[in-house]
């Protein structure tokens, strides 16, 4: 038997003066708007606001700033729009590209239509793979990347086919690759 209401009655049928409290699991002060429980006061665990996007986890609230995670640290709805990224791909990425894809995947006749040149960003991020059943290049994702799968000659376990890339030349540098990965993992800004 509970005063649902705080007119000092229990569990009478006009109980609707309590408020709606809603679940804090992570203790960040917001509370999860899928758990709720009606009552005068606060309960243990429990808080006024209800705009937690996450929470299971304290560092993602509206009150935090988002950083390059791939995941909407502030509750916003955008993942990483206020980040400092590492890589981008028009100041670190394309160079790669440029030093050792674009004589095949380059000039009017790019090998399997996909050219590697000055606007490859369009022709990487959130594009199908034509090769396999995954994007070439999914932010945030660097193992389920047919482009990072290729470089690394790990393609066929995606279903892939043909060669590691380049073709026909030694594999890219391990500072490449790095900047490939931490590109990718950091949400593949361009």
């Amino acid at each position: 038997s509970v005063d649902n209401d705080c007119d000092g009655e229990v569990d009478e049928d006009d109980a609707s003066d309590a408020s709606t409290f809603y679940e804090d699991s992570d203790g960040d002060g917001y509370g999860n708007a899928n758990v709720t429980a009606t009552a005068c006061n606060a309960p243990s665990g429990y808080v006024a606001d209800n705009t937690d996007c996450l929470d299971t986890d304290a560092q993602v609230a509206p009150n935090q700033s988002d950083v390059a995670d791939c995941v909407d640290n502030d509750c916003d709805s955008l993942f990483d729009e206020d980040a400092t990224y590492t890589y981008s791909h028009d100041a670190d990425i394309q160079a790669i590209w440029t030093s050792n894809c674009v004589s095949c995947h380059g000039g009017s006749t790019p090998s399997v239509g996909f050219s590697l040149e000055s606007s490859a960003f369009a022709n990487l991020v959130n594009v199908s793979s034509v090769q396999a059943g995954m994007d070439r290049v999914e932010p945030c994702q660097t193992q389920t990347s047919y482009l990072w799968r290729k470089i690394k000659g790990t393609h066929a376990g995606a279903g892939g086919s043909g060669s590691r890339m380049p073709l026909g030349s030694s594999p890219l540098s391990s500072a490449d690759l790095l900047k490939i990965e931490n590109w990718i993992d950091e949400g593949a800004p361009q």
